[in-house]
């Protein structure tokens, strides 16, 4: 006998509408890599706006740290990359949200926040 409650699969299904999909207005919020596109956006902002040479956080290299007018340019785009990197997946993250079960979806996720990071990557270092 049931009590009017659904629990399960089939009590998730139909409270969200579709079988592994959360309900609208939470879709980019609980995707796969929504918590590190978020990070990677916050810590582009200190590259961007000029975040002075150290050895701890930036782009390190021997070239960014030996010459001031290099570490600012560099950090600048490589801020700016990270920054559009995150927004990037958060786009394809509100247009196709995570199906749950879905290996091409997962992928699709995967593949849009790991190829923007690592085309910042080969950009920074010519």
């Amino acid at each position: 006998m049931t009590t009017g409650t659904m629990t399960g699969a089939r009590g998730a299904e139909k409270a969200t509408g579709r079988a592994g999909r959360t309900a609208p207005g939470h879709a980019v919020t609980s995707q796969p890599f929504f918590v590190p596109a978020v990070l990677i956006g916050l810590f582009a902002v200190p590259l961007i706006l000029g975040l002075p040479p150290n050895r701890l956080y930036g782009v390190r290299t021997r070239k960014t740290l030996a010459d001031h007018r290099v570490w600012y340019g560099a950090n600048k785009l490589g801020g700016w990359c990270l920054l559009v990197s995150g927004v990037f997946y958060l786009l394809i993250a509100a247009m196709v949200p995570d199906a749950g079960a879905d290996l091409r979806v997962w992928s699709l996720h995967l593949a849009a926040f790991v190829a923007p990071l690592v085309l910042s990557l080969l950009l920074i270092r010519s």
